[in-house]
């Protein structure tokens, strides 16, 4: 990896907080300017997500939250509340043409009382304009007792067409439910300078 491209990769993660459209360059960089493409990443407004309507609807939380006050919460808690379920937000996000890297960045928590079971929490990545999935860069089972960051590069995204990204948790209703909380989401594109 050359320094410039090293440089670039560490821009983009510093800047998490951006709100979509911002860039950000540290004074005398001369390398590409990253852009979060992500809206309400920190879930702290309402907006910028849609929320599948199944029986365990993804929700605002005050409870747990890495940074600031709110997160989202995906799946069940309640063992007398498990039932087979997709829990589920998305966003749908343009790659930008002259995007020279593109990374999806994440804080989580996962609580599941079925390590070994069929729940999963997971990230797809969707074409919008016929639901074909595109690739699952993550999924896990289990809980992880703490907050956790994924930085996941997107090498094979489409530059210059529309993506979902798609977060989801599901339950297979055995009695032993799993979630998520979810928070700083944030998808950067350095773009090459024109």
């Amino acid at each position: 990896m050359t320094l410039m491209r090293l440089m670039a990769l560490i821009l983009c993660l510093a800047a998490l907080v951006i709100t979509p459209g911002e860039s950000q360059a540290s004074p005398g960089w001369e390398g590409p300017p990253c852009i979060n493409l992500i809206a309400n990443g920190n879930f702290e407004e309402d907006g910028g997500w849609e929320m599948g309507k199944t029986p365990k609807m993804a929700r605002y939380s005050t409870d747990k939250s890495h940074e600031g006050s709110r997160s989202m919460l995906l799946g069940n808690l309640n063992p007398q509340e498990d039932v087979f379920s997709f829990s589920s937000i998305w966003q749908d996000i343009t790659i930008p043409p002259e995007a020279y890297e593109v990374t999806l960045n994440f804080w989580y928590l996962a609580i599941s009382q079925d390590p070994e079971g069929l729940d999963e929490q997971k990230v797809v990545l969707i074409n919008p304009d016929d639901n074909s999935i595109l690739g699952v860069p993550w999924k896990r089972r289990g809980s992880t007792g703490e907050w956790r960051s994924e930085s996941l590069p997107l090498p094979n995204v489409p530059k210059g067409k529309k993506i979902r990204i798609y977060f989801g948790v599901f339950n297979d209703g055995d009695g032993k439910p799993s979630a998520m909380y979810l928070d700083e989401v944030s998808v950067m594109a350095c773009v090459q300078p024109t």
